[in-house]
């Protein structure tokens, strides 16, 4: 059979010639002068001393907005089938409910608001590059991680919160690294090591709790 690794391979693989199709065939697909969410719209309606940062305020009223939708969501009943199946999978089993289908159905979810950020970058950016999702897996999972490891002993933030927060945490470390003259050639290597000490550092935290576990 096909396995979860291999399937994530075909599936980019052929999504890269879906988004040269879309984009009719050039790497590139520019679009100036058309009307975008930072330019028309609900936009208009903002003060005259906030409209300069309007791009700001519209990705973070978007990012609250899916933020508190999937918070609620995972709140649910279905919710909870759904990350349980990527905790245990055999307890939905038990549970006479099909594992895979909550995969597939977090998956959809998943990429359903991958499909919104990279329409808004591309709205953003006034154009669209099917080069602006590489690395993106990478970061992705380092902001989860980063998020985990830093915030999930404050008690009070919600895994969604987590990895939005570690995102921030992930691109402000890139941010100053070029600021103190990082070369741009070292920031995949940059982004490899925080990876990596995010990765170490969940693990250490794990065993500590498990080490406070049975001593109490």
């Amino acid at each position: 059979g096909i396995t979860d690794l291999l399937s994530g391979i075909l599936v980019m693989t052929a999504m890269w010639s879906v988004n040269l199709i879309l984009t009719g065939g050039s790497a590139i697909k520019q679009f100036f002068n058309l009307d975008t969410i930072f330019n028309s719209g609900p936009v208009k309606l903002l003060p005259e001393g906030l409209f300069p940062h309007r791009q700001l305020i519209m990705v973070a009223l978007i990012a609250i907005a899916v933020k508190y939708a999937l918070d609620w969501y995972l709140s649910t009943k279905n919710g909870l089938l759904l990350r349980a199946s990527g905790d245990n999978s055999q307890y939905v089993v038990n549970l006479a409910r099909d594992p895979g289908s909550m995969k597939i159905l977090g998956l959809a979810i998943g990429n359903g608001c991958t499909a919104l950020a990279g329409c808004i970058l591309a709205q953003l950016n006034q154009n669209a590059d099917i080069n602006s999702g590489k690395g993106m897996v990478v970061m992705a999972l380092a902001s989860v991680i980063i998020g985990i490891s830093v915030f999930r002993r404050l008690g009070f933030f919600r895994f969604v919160t987590m990895a939005v927060l570690g995102s921030i945490l992930y691109k402000a470390c890139l941010m100053i690294a070029l600021q103190l003259g990082l070369p741009n050639s070292y920031l995949k290597l940059l982004m490899a090591v925080l990876l990596t000490a995010a990765i170490v550092s969940e693990k250490i935290n794990r065993k500590g709790g498990k080490r406070i576990a049975k001593r109490s």
